[in-house]
């Protein structure tokens, strides 16, 4: 396994995103504790569980979030290599894992989508590939390998599709978003890495973490490197940008996955603050929520989220190994 498999441990205090290799850390303050002044608070804990640790024996490893049409809830153990399968209060169904037939699937699971046709994509971090199943764990096809060219990927971490089906794929170390059709044909790509120390231009990436489609076609992208949410057309064409490091409301730290409810407002998970906060497509800041242990967190955690129609979120919480589930409330 390459270097970013093998010095995981270190990543854990000093990374961009949680379980990814920084090779360029930036310093970081203390963990945040819940602030005393009175703060919109867009979402309700409805109930939580915890993720079993891995047959490995090793824990803080759940990642991406992705729902089912009939309402399973799917999660990334990136450190258990599996894809644990849940009812929507919490019940452990059936893992999916690699089998004899195919031993190297799922090396490190990240990202996950379903695409309305029955499959479920993964993004794998570690195999550089994009792998796909059908709802019931059984492996399907995958494309991709390590590499900067066309269908190539370094560190896939998030995916997401458009209306039409189109599928994008953000890179960690590759820096870019590139498009496929739902069978995995490429179509286009664009970004590439910023110059680190210096202004980084619109269509470049400081190790991007988190992408989602947005209900007007547009791409939203976490640049969790530069605390930013920057915006592209479908076709990569840059169109705006809002975020600035801190812990006020709106403002990023360590950015990571991003989800659109079905009324169109955007929710971040905001690792380094222990937070999830919400947007409109514009960047307007409309509430947050903090995780409950958040004073006392030694890792960057949430993760990533998933939202289920209007009124429903789930949220990945890597430092304590949950999953929790969110009204989300509404906002003024």
């Amino acid at each position: 396994m390459r270097m970013r498999a093998t010095l995981l441990g270190s990543v854990l205090g000093c990374g961009l995103l949680l379980l990814c290799l920084c090779e360029k850390p930036r310093q970081t303050g203390e963990s945040q504790t819940k602030p005393a002044v009175e703060r919109p608070i867009a979402y309700r804990e409805l109930l939580h569980w915890n993720v079993s640790i891995s047959p490995t024996g090793q824990d803080n490893g759940v990642q991406g979030i992705a729902v089912d049409d009939e309402g399973k809830v799917y999660v990334a153990d990136a450190q258990g290599r599996r894809v644990l399968v849940y009812s929507s209060e919490g019940k452990l169904l059936r893992t999916i894992e690699p089998d004899a037939r195919h031993p190297n699937i799922l090396q490190r699971p990240f990202g996950l989508l379903f695409d309305g046709r029955g499959r479920l994509y993964v993004t794998d971090y570690d195999a550089d590939q994009i792998q796909v199943f059908s709802t019931e764990g059984k492996f399907l096809f995958a494309w991709g390998r390590e590499g900067r060219g066309k269908g190539q990927f370094r560190a896939p971490i998030a995916i997401d599709r458009d209306r039409q089906g189109n599928l994008y794929v953000v890179e960690f170390y590759g820096m870019r978003v590139q498009k496929f059709s739902h069978e995995g044909k490429f179509m286009m790509t664009w970004g590439s890495e910023a110059p680190w120390g210096k202004p980084v231009p619109p269509d470049q990436f400081s190790y991007p973490s988190g992408l989602a489609v947005g209900p007007d076609g547009n791409v939203y992208v976490t640049d969790s490197g530069r605390d930013r949410v920057k915006v592209f057309t479908s076709e990569g064409r840059f169109l705006r940008e809002w975020g600035i490091k801190g812990v006020a409301p709106g403002d990023l730290n360590a950015a990571g996955g991003l989800a659109f409810d079905s009324s169109g407002r955007l929710h971040e998970a905001d690792a380094a603050n222990h937070r999830v906060q919400m947007f409109t497509v514009e960047g307007k800041f409309l509430g947050e929520w903090f995780l409950p242990n958040a004073g006392n967190l030694k890792l960057w955690s949430p993760a990533n989220l998933r939202a289920v129609g209007p009124r429903l979120l789930y949220v990945s919480d890597v430092a304590e190994n949950k999953v929790y589930k969110l009204a989300i409330q509404a906002t003024p």
